[in-house]
């Protein structure tokens, strides 16, 4: 039978370690000794180190959706305002894999921006659904199927994440501010010839 109580300590266990010594350099062990458990207790529950990090950023995400819905779904806020704000929620949540990932450090080579992206790319299903839904509420008709319509999102966010890579890369992991501003400035425009095309 699974203990809920135990996976919940394992998995925030892990994120402890995660923030504090990075994703990179903990160790099943590590966190099994943290736990106060055996190895073999943390295998019970998760698979791998890997799939414990996935549960702790799924369970983020889910966090995000719970707290953004109310705002997402106010008809006094425009779509465009929403898009800006899905971006930077988007920009800050690939941040934090990143410290959770690798740490706080500077000049990361580009298998780590990899890693980072490969990671942030596994929730695009639950950004999919996000702006699919904000399309519907607000009612945008858009003449393709939705089918077409996954791909087009898809195509978006890959987009947004190819310009955070370049930011990264060419600037510094911690001044998000002029990369928010450049998404942000040509958001709609990407989002309306990609999307709503």
């Amino acid at each position: 039978m699974i203990d809920k109580k135990l996976k919940l300590k394992i998995r925030k266990t892990a994120l402890e370690l995660f923030k504090t010594i990075s994703y990179s350099k903990t160790s099943v062990s590590n966190i099994a000794k943290a736990a106060g458990i055996g190895k073999g207790t943390v295998y019970l529950y998760y698979k791998s180190k890997e799939d414990i990090i996935s549960a702790i950023i799924q369970e983020r995400f889910e966090e995000i959706r719970a707290q953004d819905t109310k705002y997402f779904f106010d008809e006094d806020i425009s779509f465009n305002e929403k898009l800006i704000k899905f971006n930077n929620r988007l920009i800050d949540e690939t941040i934090k894999t990143k410290e959770l990932l690798f740490g706080s450090f500077e000049n990361l080579k580009g298998e780590t921006v990899r890693d980072v992206f490969d990671t942030i790319n596994q929730y695009n299903g639950i950004c999919i659904t996000l702006i699919e839904d904000l399309i519907k509420f607000h009612d945008l008709k858009i003449p393709k199927s939705i089918e077409q319509l996954h791909i087009d999102i898809d195509e978006y966010l890959h987009l947004i994440l190819g310009r955070m890579i370049v930011h990264f890369l060419k600037i510094d992991w911690d001044d998000v501010t002029p990369l928010k501003q450049a998404i942000n400035s040509v958001s709609f425009k990407m989002f309306e010839a990609v999307v709503l095309k």
